[in-house]
């Protein structure tokens, strides 16, 4: 019998197997998490995405943000998410609670998180939210503390590397950052006197506008709309006890109320979406390494249908592949491709990247990390069983994108960490995946069966695999 434990939240994965009895078709792949997608008939001039406690980014109308237009997705992020922002290239970037390692890039079409790094942040600072300054062409990054002043960081959009700008004096506790995109002023909220500040971007000294006229508490966030007219504020009111988005007016401070988001939900942060006329973005990758069908999910991001476009694989060693979508998408519609030409499945270690070839507005999210993939030999002796306790046996695979190696031998307490312990097995050798140990992308983590050769039975014969599954967790799911 195959026993298989999933454990992912806190978020750690768990796989143990001991034995199959029989054989399965083709091959098995076990997948963690699965993407959300981001599904509309139209683009909306006011369009905007938020994220809320748990990591799940959400795209609404900033005039009816009771309604929500797509989860897109659950961005994986290891803390509590409180900064989420593009910068002028169109790329979108998170910041999380952490002290370290707190800085993701986003795939806006599953909306999961690749962790890039972070560090640069002073002892005893925590990362509240996070501005594109589109004046100075910079991201800008707020991080606070209860009993000292925040303070204000530049971040690297590529390294996550922040550099302190300047403490800010005569505020307590922010939470919220707005750039100006007209000039660059810089704007806060304090989470302790319910106010917007206005910041001198020389001094930091903070000048208190009109206070907010509710008590603002937990998560909040702010952005500006695009042409610098008014601060978007996604509000937790404790008197409604509701998530709700404001207007601020940036010389008063004055705030007024544009309607609450759905009953129970927290939204940590907002920025207001400039798209493209013409975006199409690369979501994910798959490999079938039985018929050698490769998949890639593509959406539109831009504000234009796309139709008749063309995409490309390549399978190293191998040839280019380009083939021609032959439909039309609208603005956030997505589509699941299976090229027609199948990739090489002959046993090997391959490398599989995939592109979109039009040229458009935002070239950077044309492409994805490639997937290292090994096709091993066909099994067609049974009963077969096999275990971990020599590690991952030669016949077995992954695919990963994550910075650590994915799937690791080894036993319930050397593969545990700090926040995660994986409970007692009954053998001395596993397999997991944790996110928790790494701080990495774990969002799309594969462990791969050898292919198995059916071809010597028949129908009745009573092929069957079994295993015990145990799978616990928040916003988590296996896939066989």
């Amino acid at each position: 019998m195959t026993k298989f434990y999933f454990i992912p939240w806190p978020p750690t994965k768990l796989l143990k197997r001991r034995s199959v009895s029989a054989c399965w078709p083709g091959y098995l792949v076990f997948l963690w998490a699965l993407f959300g997608l981001a599904l509309s008939p139209s683009l909306k001039a006011q369009t905007a995405f938020g994220v809320n406690g748990v990591g799940d980014i959400v795209r609404f109308d900033l005039s009816n943000p009771g309604v929500f237009e797509a989860v897109v997705g659950n961005s994986g992020a290891a803390q509590f998410p409180g900064g989420l922002d593009a910068d002028g290239t169109g790329n979108w970037y998170l910041c999380d609670a952490a002290n370290t390692q707190f800085w993701y890039k986003l795939n806006q079409v599953t909306a999961i998180a690749e962790l890039v790094g972070g560090t640069g942040v002073a002892a005893g600072q925590t990362p509240t939210d996070l501005s594109w300054d589109d004046f100075n062409k910079r991201m800008l990054m707020l991080t606070t503390n209860p009993t000292i002043n925040s303070q204000i960081y530049e971040v690297n959009v590529t390294t996550g590397v922040a550099t302190l700008l300047g403490t800010v004096t005569a505020e307590t506790v922010g939470v919220s950052l707005a750039v100006d995109p007209t000039n660059g002023d810089i704007y806060l909220q304090g989470n302790v006197t319910d106010t917007w500040y206005r910041v001198n971007p020389t001094t930091f000294t903070a000048t208190a506008l009109n206070p907010l006229p509710f008590d603002a508490n937990f998560g909040q966030g702010g952005n500006f709309a695009a042409d610098g007219s008014v601060i978007y504020h996604a509000a937790f009111n404790s008197g409604s006890f509701a998530a709700e988005l404001w207007s601020v007016n940036k010389t008063t401070g004055t705030a007024t109320l544009i309607g609450a988001f759905p009953a129970g939900e927290q939204i940590s942060d907002v920025f207001v979406f400039q798209p493209f006329t013409n975006d199409l973005a690369l979501g994910s990758i798959g490999f079938n390494p039985c018929s050698g069908a490769v998949s890639v999910l593509i959406g539109n991001i831009g504000t234009s249908n796309q139709s008749n476009f063309d995409v490309s694989y390549t399978q190293t060693p191998g040839a280019i592949v380009t083939e021609t979508v032959a439909q039309t998408l609208a603005p956030f519609d997505v589509t699941l491709y299976t090229f027609a030409t199948p990739a090489n499945v002959a046993p090997n270690t391959y490398t599989i990247a995939a592109s979109i070839v039009p040229i458009d507005g935002n070239e950077t999210n044309n492409t994805l990390a490639p997937l290292n993939v090994t096709v091993g030999t066909a099994i067609n002796t049974f009963p077969y069983e096999e275990d971990f306790e020599a590690g991952l046996p030669a016949s077995w695979s992954q695919e990963t994108q994550a910075t650590d190696g994915g799937w690791l031998p080894g036993t319930a307490g050397s593969l545990s960490s700090a926040f995660w312990t994986i409970p007692g097995t009954n053998s001395t050798n596993i397999v997991a995946t944790n996110d928790d140990a790494c701080n990495c992308n774990k969002d799309q983590e594969r462990l791969i069966t050898p292919i198995f050769d059916l071809s010597g039975f028949a129908p009745g014969d009573g092929v069957r695999l079994e295993f015990d599954a145990y799978l616990t967790g928040h916003s988590e799911a296996m896939a066989l």
